[in-house]
């Protein structure tokens, strides 16, 4: 993963869902805690580096 790849998927994210993550409904929040779980543990299943299943990195 990249640094452009990072800023990619920040300016995804802000276009799709036009807020962050402590705006959001605690609903919403908890679907992306459980994708992002999925993501890392289907990374670590198929051996692909991480970036640390930070969702939004410093």
């Amino acid at each position: 993963m990249e640094t452009r790849d990072i800023k990619l998927a920040n300016w995804l994210a802000h276009k799709v869902l036009g807020r962050t993550l402590d705006e959001m409904p605690p609903q919403t929040r908890k679907l992306l805690v459980l994708i992002q779980d999925m993501v890392t543990r289907m990374e670590e299943w198929q051996h692909c580096p991480t970036y640390g299943g930070a969702l939004y990195p410093a």
